[in-house]
């Protein structure tokens, strides 16, 4: 799958720091953050997924990179970023994280 600018990157580093997408979530999950962390359990789930909710209406997914090996099992060449949609978990605990983490 080759990332749009409305998809989210689940990953680490600059690559996804940096992907139109996931500017667009980060500032998503600012404008949600202090509702987030004053509320209990359930209403954090619902925040969580409010957030999904608005990537996927946008046209994003939120995606994540193929390892290497798994690539090369299915037939994508050596070097080539091969990303494919997460599953619903993985993008609740991502939105979940970000809701989360300190930093702006």
């Amino acid at each position: 799958t080759e990332p749009s600018s409305n998809d989210v990157l689940c990953g680490r580093g600059t690559g996804p720091n940096e992907h139109e997408g996931n500017i667009h979530f980060r500032s998503l999950v600012a404008e949600r953050k202090t509702e987030y962390l004053a509320t209990d359990y359930d209403t954090k789930a619902k925040l969580a997924q409010d957030i999904i909710n608005l990537v996927s209406r946008a046209n994003g997914r939120f995606l994540v990179k193929i390892k290497p090996d798994v690539a090369r099992r299915i037939g994508i060449r050596k070097n080539i970023k091969a990303w494919t949609v997460a599953n619903d978990k993985i993008a609740l605990e991502k939105v979940k994280q970000a809701l989360r983490q300190k930093r702006e």
